[in-house]
């Protein structure tokens, strides 16, 4: 931009006498005169919808008086932190702070997001390291991380590589695939189990803990009707290891039973519960065992049972 200086002063020249030629107003003058006024005016910015061109300088400002705001809200604008930080303050409180570190946000940030999603460092437009938002439960294509929020019916879904892992409501998170919990996994139930692993008519449903020494399964397999799986008659509930080592029950902090290849070994007590057979040829499973006032019962055989009395000293 360029500022008008006056050329000739035409206030010298009433104080020249009457026949000086240089007490002349002369057009040529006058002419100059308007052309500097032209460039300059051309040359500067409007007043209404300026446009800048090259380098424009400002004011530092403060986060209470920003030099860069729209007429009528002079709280609300632009202004310097800083050394290479830039501040906008609404209402004279800082909502963003801007630096080679990156973008700080005070307050709630709630972006509106269209398109093709959010790129992460590193990430482009058709390869994996994007997350997209969606209203729709259409799968992407690609490797996409896609998070849907299905409005009214109040459930979102998470998806990855075309594929749902994941669907959160208000019953709960349900999980497509193995959930893996880098340390502690909590979970706190109430009147009903908190962990509940429902598997097909077919198959098993387990859990499994691995370590670098082997691993502890637990859970429900086809083989043989099982009494832990309500409902589950084609199942059998199994607890095992795949290593060398005894699976222990602990009991507040003491081994009360401890299971190996060998047998079941059990420190303290054993209780079994009364009952009198029938006869010798009631129903029972050989190796039961079970006592009344009078005698010690054993199955020895399907429905085939022996007894010894029993007396005090």
């Amino acid at each position: 931009m360029s500022n008008y200086s006056k050329i000739v002063d035409y206030a010298a020249k009433d104080a020249l006498n009457t026949g000086d030629p240089l007490k002349l107003i002369k057009g040529t003058e006058i002419g100059a005169e308007y052309d500097a006024i032209a460039t300059a005016i051309a040359t500067k910015a409007n007043s209404a919808s300026p446009t800048f061109t090259g380098v424009s300088g400002f004011a530092v400002g403060a986060v209470g008086a920003p030099s860069i705001y729209m007429t009528g809200y002079a709280t609300t604008g632009w202004y310097n932190i800083g050394a290479n930080n830039l501040g906008f303050a609404v209402s004279g409180a800082k909502v963003l702070d801007i630096a080679s570190t990156g973008l700080s946000v005070t307050g709630l940030l709630t972006p509106t997001i269209s398109g093709t999603g959010v790129y992460f460092s590193g990430g482009d437009s058709t390869v994996s390291r994007r997350l997209e938002f969606s209203t729709t439960t259409t799968t992407n294509t690609g490797d996409t991380q896609k998070i849907n929020a299905l409005g009214a019916t109040g459930v979102l879904v998470l998806q990855a590589n075309s594929s749902n892992i994941a669907t959160v409501s208000s019953s709960g998170l349900a999980v497509t695939g193995t959930l893996s919990a880098s340390w502690v996994f909590s979970l706190t139930g109430g009147s009903v189990n908190p962990i509940v692993v429902s598997g097909a008519t077919t198959g098993e449903s387990y859990g499994k803990f691995t370590n670098t020494s082997g691993q502890t399964v637990f859970g429900v397999n086809n083989s043989v009707a099982g009494t832990l799986y309500s409902g589950g008659t084609a199942y059998a509930s199994f607890f095992g290891s795949n290593v060398a080592k005894n699976v222990d029950l602990i009991v507040n902090g003491a081994t009360v039973a401890s299971l190996s290849s060998a047998g079941l070994a059990v420190t303290g007590d054993v209780s079994v519960s009364t009952k009198t057979p029938a006869s010798a040829a009631a129903a029972g499973v050989a190796g039961t065992i079970t006592w009344d006032a009078s005698f010690l019962y054993v199955c020895t055989a399907t429905d085939t049972w022996k007894r010894v009395a029993i007396a005090t000293w």
